[in-house]
């Protein structure tokens, strides 16, 4: 299901949402609407650990402030989502900090758009495989493989480091957590830990060393195999250069 937020207290969006409507109905792609009147009530939701993967925002009169706070709201907990912004006008006033902003015209033609919600469909869905998405008691939080450093066990809980050094607990078991990762970059260490290979320095007495510092210790058995993991994931990497 896809979740879309949509901003808009004078009713300006409503072709827009038609279109969108439309578009995903086509595939039967199920979708789920929640409406705000302004920018703050939807940054409180955001900050209340409520994730959507499509928010849709009308600018007033080049009033952007309250945009680009919620806009950083969204980026510290969701480094995936899409914004669609209906501004009067294409201009470089409109300039916001983060990526994954698409800004349509308020008298843009229903061709452009179609054009741009496709273009937006598509992108979603190709983030959607690069993106795991996880639940606490905090909320949910969706983060990009290439993002995760690294993961270990403590008690019933699992513990994301993601990039910034910051850590999220989840109520799950490794096993589950390396049976739902689609993405092969991942390795399962001995001794309770699942590693980012993109965040590997070495292997060194007896223990991978990541970038970060940080060790985890292996078992003699396998010191071969993880180095051979290692190579050949850098192999892979430089040829798709």
């Amino acid at each position: 299901m896809i979740k879309i937020a949509v901003c808009d207290d004078k009713n300006e969006a409503v072709a827009l949402i038609e279109k969108i409507n439309e578009i995903f109905e086509k595939d039967e792609t199920m979708i789920r609407m929640s409406y705000f009147k302004n920018a703050s009530l939807l940054r409180y939701e955001v900050e209340d650990r409520v994730y959507f993967d499509l928010y849709i925002l009308v600018i007033q009169h080049r009033q952007t402030e309250k945009e680009k706070k919620l806009m950083k709201a969204v980026r510290e907990r969701d480094s995936e989502a899409f914004f669609l912004v209906l501004a009067d006008k294409l201009e470089p006033t409109l300039a916001f900090p983060i990526k994954s902003v698409q800004i349509i015209k308020k008298n843009a033609t229903d061709d452009e758009i179609e054009n741009i919600i496709e273009d937006v469909k598509a992108a979603m869905e190709k983030r959607k495989k690069q993106c795991y998405i996880m639940k606490n008691q905090a909320g949910t939080w969706r983060i990009l493989y290439k993002d995760i450093q690294s993961i270990t066990h403590e008690g019933k809980y699992s513990i994301f480091l993601v990039q910034g050094e910051r850590k999220i607990r989840v109520r799950k078991t490794l096993k589950e957590i390396f049976e739902e990762l689609t993405n092969y970059d991942f390795i399962w260490i001995d001794r309770g830990t699942i590693c980012n290979l993109a965040f590997v320095e070495c292997v060194n007495n007896g223990a991978i060393i990541m970038k970060n510092g940080d060790k985890f210790w292996i078992s003699r058995a396998k010191i071969n195999y993880y180095k051979q993991q290692i190579q050949k994931y850098r192999g892979e990497k430089a040829k798709k250069r």
